[in-house]
Order: C-alpha cells, then sequence, then structure tokens
C-alpha cells in the first residue's frame, strides 16, 4: 500500500487525509498573512499617494519657474543681440 494512503494508527485517517490537514492549515496561516498584509498596504498606501501629488505639484512649479526662465532668458538673448547689431554700426 502506497506511504499516502497507509492508516497512521487505527481510526485516524491516512498519511494523505494528514497532508491534506496540513495543506489546509498552510493555506489559512497564507490567506492570514495575506490579508496582514494587504492591511498594512491600505495604511500607507494613502499617505505615498499624497507624497506623490505633491512632489507631482511641486515638479510641476519647478517646471513653470525654469520654462519662465526660459523665456526671459530668450528675451534677454535678443536684447542683447540687437544692442550688439546697434553698436556694431
Amino acid at each position: 500500500m502506497p506511504e499516502f494512503n497507509r492508516p497512521l494508527r487505527k481510526g485516524q485517517g491516512s498519511v494523505k487525509s494528514k497532508n491534506w490537514v496540513c495543506l489546509l492549515e498552510q493555506i489559512k496561516e497564507n490567506n492570514h498573512t495575506i490579508r496582514n498584509l494587504t492591511g498594512e498596504y491600505k495604511k500607507i498606501e494613502p499617505d505615498c499617494r499624497e507624497g506623490v501629488r505633491a512632489q507631482l505639484e511641486r515638479m510641476k512649479e519647478l517646471h513653470k519657474k525654469r520654462n519662465n526662465l526660459y523665456e526671459k532668458q530668450n528675451d534677454l538673448k535678443g536684447q542683447k543681440w540687437k544692442i550688439g547689431k546697434s553698436l556694431e554700426r
């Protein structure tokens, strides 16, 4: 008789049924761990999202300031070029 079907003791079932019970317990334990991890994630996630939102807003501000400075630089370069041309005459 294969080992997984052999009764352990009279009236206690087979090794196969014991393995099934062990697997069932492991599944329950894993599900419990998954629920705990999901709970921790849900506690942390809103703060992370808020942090990301704040960073995106800051990046938008910096991008806008940089673009404004680029425009001013181009205007200044244009004025410099015009002044340089007028001095050449």
